[in-house]
């Protein structure tokens, strides 16, 4: 039987808590924002990503990861926030003309 990877990351959400919750192996950086698990069900918590690390479970990594857990399971990363910054037109002459202006005094 193949060994499973597991994901952890370290975040601080905006309670200003650090904590580690389980993700999927290799898909977050350091900075990244995530909305995670919080203990008060079905509530989550927005964070940022302060480390990741891969192990295996069957390894003593693991069981020094849950041992800091309590020997409970993680919280999980639920998803990762992507920002799409949109650029209007209008705004783009407007800033085109201010760049004329101050060019020509």
């Amino acid at each position: 039987m193949a060994d499973k990877v597991k994901g952890l990351a370290v975040v601080k959400t905006q309670d200003e808590r650090i904590r580690i919750y389980e993700c999927i192996p290799y898909v977050l950086d350091v900075g990244d924002e995530v909305i995670v698990e919080s203990e008060l069900a079905p509530y989550t918590l927005r964070g940022s990503v302060l480390a990741t690390t891969s192990v295996f479970e069957d390894m003593s990594n693991w069981t020094f990861f849950t041992t800091l857990n309590h020997d409970k399971p993680f919280n999980k990363v639920l998803r990762k926030v992507m920002y799409t910054e949109y650029e209007y037109p209008e705004e783009a002459e407007e800033q085109t003309e201010e760049s004329e202006v101050e060019a020509n005094g």
